[in-house]
């Protein structure tokens, strides 16, 4: 038996659902529209449909949502791996201040780990303020 193609207009979320590659498009147009000749059970194959669609595009969010949870795991590792390097590059600084140097936001090495880090260098010495608990001196944070 041969067939007969035909165009039509459908809504956009019964196109994105009849596009699905596990959906047999005529066949499922083909048994609604005899079910709906028929008279019978019409109501039934609609819902069933609808059901259909529904946990189609319930599959569809779920690998949305994996997608975006596989970035934002990604996103979190990157940061922490950033956060770590951050606290590594604060070292030496950190070093210079328990020997009793000095820094301060134009000193060489914080202006660079400021550009290394994309901080501006006062927080770079809040950071060392932080870090050193209160068991530096004011002063060391100043130009000699």
């Amino acid at each position: 038996m041969s067939k007969d193609r035909k165009t039509f207009s459908l809504d956009p979320d019964v196109a994105d659902y009849l596009d699905d590659p596990s959906i047999n498009a005529s066949g499922l147009v083909n048994r609604l529209l005899r079910e709906y000749f028929e008279g019978g059970g019409s109501q039934g194959m609609m819902v069933e449909l609808r059901k259909q669609q529904l946990r189609h595009e319930k599959q569809s969010l779920e690998q949305q949502q994996e997608v975006i949870d596989e970035e934002l795991e990604r996103l979190d590792e990157q940061e922490e791996k950033a956060s770590t390097e951050y606290e590594t590059a604060l070292t030496p600084l950190l070093d210079t201040l328990e020997k009793g140097g000095h820094v301060w936001p134009d000193h060489q090495l914080v202006k660079e780990v400021a550009r290394d880090y994309a901080v501006e260098p006062d927080r770079v010495i809040g950071d060392l303020r932080e870090r050193a608990g209160g068991e530096i001196s004011d002063d060391q944070f100043k130009q000699p």
